[in-house]
This record gives structure tokens, sequence and C-alpha cells, in this order.
């Protein structure tokens, strides 16, 4: 199960710069530009078009899944598709029987955070795919699997995302379901029915935009970083603590260490 949005996004940028670079090149080439103006317009271009064209690549590598369903049970992938052409120095999967889950059950958060814009706040929907293990299930070498994905940093011009989208709380293996992934989360439950008990859907609110301590605050700039909203961490600790963005980020990047150091 990969995600489309690797896919879309890039191609909705790539494309219109095409057309735009093409039209460069074209009166160029017919004499009607002069100047220095329109080689660094295409320069700027290229540097531009640069990340859209990683992340499409990404978009067919043959990593960028999430989770596949087989006979005797589920495999996880802990690593972000935003992550796929990293190296992976250990393990970025598990297989989970499904004997060792009681449930599962869709859950949706509505989520409201800063922007980096001073004013007002953003508002988002976000889908979680919950497996409830079962009693008795041996959840440590799974914490130490993701714990070291957390820790990872690529060495090298790598770019590393900071998006976890699969995670232990207590005896809840949550799975975050991004906008795109392929096929959709009510699909992907209706094809677990026949293994797997369901729960009534559950509908949170979650409002990051007013945390009144600062551990309150500290606690909610790293769960919207780990969820891989790092510009609204950055957003909310330059709101709640006063500071600039470049200390707000060293900040964001703090945290982020203390929870893999931890």
């Amino acid at each position: 199960m990969s995600s489309i949005v690797n896919l879309l996004i890039p191609l909705t940028f790539l494309v219109p710069l095409a057309g735009g670079v093409g039209f460069v090149i074209y009166h160029l080439a017919a004499g009607e530009l002069g100047g220095f103006w329109p080689y660094l317009l295409i320069a700027g271009a290229l540097v531009l078009a640069l990340p859209f064209v990683v992340l499409l690549k990404a978009g067919f590598h043959r990593t960028n899944w999430l989770l596949r369903i087989r006979d005797d049970g589920l495999v996880l992938k802990f690593r972000s598709d935003l992550n796929a052409e990293l190296p992976e120095p250990h393990p970025v999967v598990v297989n989970v029987p499904y004997r060792s889950i009681r449930s599962m059950r869709h859950t949706r958060e509505r989520v409201r955070h800063h922007s980096l814009s001073e004013e007002g706040a953003d508002r988002v929907l976000v889908s979680f795919l919950d497996f409830r293990l079962a009693a008795g299930v041996v959840t440590e070498p799974l914490r130490r699997a993701i714990a070291a994905e957390l820790a990872f940093s690529p060495e090298g011009s790598h770019t590393l995302h900071r998006h976890y989208p699969v995670r232990l709380d207590g005896d809840v293996l949550r799975v975050q379901w991004r906008t795109g992934l392929r096929p959709g989360l009510k699909a992907t439950v209706a094809r677990l029915r026949p293994h797997v008990s369901e729960e009534e859907r559950l509908t949170l609110t979650r409002d990051f935009t007013a945390p009144v301590t600062a551990e309150r605050a500290d606690d909610d700039i790293l769960e919207l970083a780990r969820r891989g909203r790092v510009m609204a961490a950055i957003a909310l600790a330059r709101r709640f603590y006063g500071v600039s963005l470049t200390e707000a980020k060293l900040l964001v990047d703090r945290l982020l260490a203390g929870e893999r150091d931890g």
C-alpha cells in the first residue's frame, strides 16, 4: 500500500515549471530575448525542480510502501515513504501475526495547529489505523526497532524527513494513514475484517494552539514533529516561547534528539 501523493505533488509543480522553461528557451532560441536574465531564470527553475524530481523518483521506488496484508498476518514498514530511498542499516519492517492482534479501529483526529504565518491556525483531519495487541504479546523488540529508526541519521547528502508513521503507545500499534495512500483506509479495514475484529470508529479533537505549561508545549511540539508536521512544530515553539525562527527550529531539533537519545 503506497502513496500517490509522492507522484501528484511533484507533477503539480514540475509540469507548469517545465512549460515555463520551455517557453523561455523557445523565445531565447528565436532571438526574442536577450541579456543574462533568461539564463538566470532557467538556472533558478532547475534548482527549484530538483527536490520535486527527487520526490517524484521516490514515488516509483520499490520500497515505497507502508502495510502489506498476508494470509497469516500483517507486514508493517515503520519507515516513512518520504524516506523510501534512504539506506536501511537496521530493520524497518515488522511482521504482526493476526493472533497477536486483539482488535483494530479507525481513529480520526480533527487537529488544529499554528502555521508559520502570523495569522490564524490550520485545521487538518488525520486518520490512524490502530491495532490493539493481544495480552501477553512481547513488544520490546518492536520498541527497540522503532527507537533505532528515530535515532537514524543518514550520512552524506541524503535528506531525512522527520516523519514516523508507525508508533507503539502501550498496547496500541498506531499507523498514520496519510492522504493519498492507496488503497484507502476504508478498503484496508474491509480487507482485514475476516482476520481481525473491529472496534467502533472513534473521532477525537486535538488542539495544539494553546498549551498551558512549558512541559505541555514541549510535548505538543514533539508530537507535531513526530507526525511530520515540522513547520507546525516550529510555529508552536515560536509562539509559545517568543523566539526567532532559527531558535524555534533548534528547539524542535533538540526535542527530537532528546527523544532519540532516550
